[in-house]
């Protein structure tokens, strides 16, 4: 599969995001939670770790009242 030089890095360094699918580098992927087996931990692009977590505290914002 050819990039087409778009992220410019060693391909052995970009992997997809589980949640949004798209190419990102592997440095920047952040940590998410467990997968559904309970082994090892989910990692998901920047953009994917910020929307889930603003999910997360309107779920709990909502819960707490």
């Amino acid at each position: 599969m050819h990039l087409g030089g778009a992220m410019g890095k060693d391909p052995s360094k970009i992997k997809v995001c589980p949640e949004c699918r798209r190419l990102v580098d592997a440095a920047t992927m952040r940590p998410l939670s467990r997968n559904q087996l309970g082994s090892g931990i989910r990692y998901v692009c920047p953009d994917c770790f910020k929307r889930v977590l603003a999910l997360r505290k309107v779920v709990r914002d909502a819960r707490g009242k």
